[in-house]
């Protein structure tokens, strides 16, 4: 197959170049001429990406990928190692599956018949021989870059330019070209309408009024940072405590990143009172244990990344309960409201709703009588709050304090009160 492309090409270019016996075409497998490919292509058939470069004044050479998976990829170079650039193979690289070919020396020309009698095409020297020197930045912001270059020298012009070119697209993205004109004796334009904290590879070449020169070297220049445009990654909180709960993320998805990741932060709020607290860690921290919260309190969990320009959008808000602890509080306002000889009412008020801990599932009532040191507890389920106590000694001093439990334990007893019971008679 290779014999018969050589073949083919050979003809192509014996019918369409003159001179061509000082010149002649270089294929070789396996190679590819790097950092010169102005334009790329999916073509699928070796002869398309042949034709391309043809038809393109510019195509000194070609690499085109032979194998199936590189789905007929073909990219156009503004110059081959037998040209200007190189007369070795400094710049052929060894890629697999690719065939590098040069069909045609470094030269522009415009095509036209003349009047001889054998009917042959003769060519005229058309575009500038050199493409514009020193392409630079002089500004960017996150949505633009502002570039300049210098004239293409007198000498190599050919002509008068008359315009120059400017092509531009995303660094390694598979996006289409885009070009923008501008009109000499400028020297500069500004590529509007970026992708913010991208880099772009940017050529520029002048035309005089034959066409264009070849392609200056490539330039890649990054957009500004801007603030993130996502948030981190699958967020995930965990309670672990009753005053403690682990909050886990992933990074920002790198395209939504918009530049370097300074740091992030953890906003947390407690709902009952919508008190909002804030903690912030380094780039290289994916986790953080938030302490010091309250007991069996529902919390509200946002994470958000920043970069030098500020935090970007926080992730959706997850829910999160603390665990249950036991009350930090003892039942109020014990009091005896009825008393017999052999009997006493007490009643009491809960535990006070931020000091609970969790859900209150019973309370103990403990009385002693004070002389005899002799002590007895009642269990009285939740949510009932009073209690007989029966079977007491007549005219004897009893001290009784109330605690709460929840499914982790008992609270603070009460403060004593002490009650006497009545005589008998």
């Amino acid at each position: 197959m290779l014999k018969n492309f050589l073949y083919f090409t050979l003809l192509l270019l014996l019918n369409q170049v003159v001179g061509m016996a000082t010149f002649q075409p270089v294929t070789i497998n396996n190679l590819v001429l790097a950092g010169r490919v102005y334009q790329m292509l999916y073509v699928g058939e070796w002869l398309i990406c042949i034709q391309a470069c043809y038809d393109d004044p510019r195509c000194t050479s070609y690499n085109y990928g032979i194998s199936a998976a590189d789905n007929g990829l073909c990219e156009l170079n503004d110059c081959g190692f037998q040209d200007w650039c190189e007369r070795d193979t400094k710049y052929l690289i060894y890629f697999p599956n690719f065939v590098f070919q040069e069909i045609r020396k470094f030269s522009f020309y415009i095509m036209k018949k003349d009047n001889n009698q054998d009917g042959k095409k003769t060519f005229s020297f058309s575009g500038p021989n050199d493409y514009p020197l020193n392409v630079r930045q002089l500004n960017q912001t996150t949505q633009s870059i502002f570039i300049t270059w210098d004239a293409v020298e007198d000498n190599e012009k050919n002509g008068k330019i008359l315009s120059y070119k400017i092509t531009y697209t995303l660094f390694n993205g598979k996006n289409s070209p885009r070009t923008i004109n501008v009109t000499a004796p400028i020297v500069h334009a500004n590529l509007t309408q970026l992708v913010s904290y991208r880099r772009y590879n940017i050529t520029v070449l002048a035309s005089n009024e034959h066409g264009d020169g070849p392609g200056s070297d490539s330039v890649i220049v990054r957009t500004d940072t801007s603030k993130p445009i996502a948030p981190p990654a699958n967020v995930t909180v965990f309670n672990k405590t009753s005053t403690c709960i682990l909050v886990m993320w992933n990074k920002v998805p790198y395209g939504k990143r918009k530049g370097h990741i300074r740091q992030y932060k953890v906003e947390y709020t407690e709902v009952a009172s919508n008190y909002a607290q804030i903690r912030e860690v380094g780039d290289k921290t994916r986790h953080l244990m938030v302490v010091d919260l309250k007991k069996n309190a529902h919390y509200t969990i946002k994470v958000s990344a920043a970069t030098v320009k500020g935090y970007g959008p926080a992730s959706q808000p997850l829910s999160v309960l603390t665990e249950q602890d036991v009350p930090s509080a003892p039942p109020q306002i014990v009091r005896a409201v009825n008393k017999t000889s052999t009997s006493i009412l007490i009643r009491w008020c809960e535990v006070p709703f931020g000091q609970k801990n969790g859900h209150i599932l019973s309370y103990n009532v403990t009385y002693t009588m004070v002389n005899q040191n002799v002590t007895t507890t009642k269990q009285i389920e939740a949510p009932t709050l009073q209690v007989n106590l029966t079977g007491l000694r007549a005219n004897t001093n009893y001290s009784i304090t109330v605690m709460a439990s929840t499914i982790t334990g008992h609270g603070p007893a009460s403060p004593a009160i002490y009650v006497n019971t009545q005589m008998e008679g």
